[in-house]
């Protein structure tokens, strides 16, 4: 005789409810057929996916995710800048053509800043020190000159043509007008120094002991190729370690252009002090 295939037990959305708000905050993202494994069968979808979005979170056909929105604001606040290209990498269940809607939204209502560092995009905090745009428009006026004077000079050839130094002088008096404080004096290289023990352990994550070195280079405000000749020579010093990281693939080319190179020509991903100096 066949034994009678009993009925499934019948899952209180209610009870399980909790459980998968936390399974999407932990992880930025769920698949639907992660949800299934915490009970959520077919027949609950459409009622689960009712309630997820009255909780705040975002429901497509695929996943359940934090909002977009949300989530660039939590990586402002962590990281400090954020690259427009492949920022979906650091964000969870977010395509690439998903992001210029959400990022143009924060930037209207001030939520964000975008910023133009070198020729790549960038999103900074609404706070970030930015030229007004009178002091835009100056800086364009004077770079402009400058082109067309020294493209003239490089261009005499043989009959050389060059550029008085004073000239350049006072070019850098000009451009040094755009800092934020013209009473703030250059830090002594101690001061340098100590700046970057304070931030690399502010930065550490206690669970492995590491801090992400282009969260480093963000925090110390210093241009690029200085913070990063900073970075090695205090490691040479023995006064912090560089580490690489086994799979480049999840970091942004804006990340990984941010961290020095190592000798076998990695990227060193990863900074610790050494207990010595800690």
């Amino acid at each position: 005789m066949v034994a009678k295939r009993q009925p499934a037990q019948a899952v209180d959305l209610g009870a399980i409810f909790p459980l998968l708000c936390e399974h999407v905050r932990t992880h930025g993202a769920a698949k639907w057929t992660d949800l299934t494994r915490l009970g959520v069968t077919k027949p609950l979808r459409e009622a689960a996916a009712t309630r997820l979005l009255k909780a705040g979170f975002e429901v497509t056909p695929k996943l359940v995710r934090l909002p977009v929105a949300e989530q660039i604001q939590s990586a402002l606040a962590q990281r400090g800048q954020l690259p427009l290209k492949g920022m979906q990498n650091i964000l969870a269940g977010c395509a690439a053509k998903e992001l210029p809607s959400v990022v143009e939204q924060l930037v209207h209502r001030g939520a964000a800043v975008k910023i133009l560092r070198t020729k790549a995009q960038w999103l900074a905090p609404p706070d970030a020190d930015l030229l007004t745009a009178d002091e835009l428009r100056a800086l364009h006026r004077c770079v402009t000159e400058w082109s067309k004077q020294t493209h003239q000079a490089l261009a005499a050839g043989k009959r050389y043509l060059s550029i008085w130094r004073p000239d350049v002088r006072s070019l850098l008096e000009v451009l040094g007008t755009f800092e934020q404080s013209e009473s703030k004096t250059k830090p002594s290289s101690a001061e340098v120094r100590q700046r970057l023990r304070k931030v690399i352990k502010e930065q550490v994550n206690p669970t492995v002991g590491l801090a992400f070195v282009p969260n480093v280079v963000q925090s110390l405000e210093l241009p690029v190729h200085e913070a990063q000749r900073l970075l090695v020579e205090e490691a040479r010093q023995g006064h912090l370690e560089l580490r690489p990281d086994s799979g480049t693939a999840r970091f942004t080319e804006a990340e990984l252009a941010v961290a020095p190179c190592g000798p076998d020509g990695s990227r060193l991903l990863w900074i610790r002090l050494a207990e010595a100096t800690a």
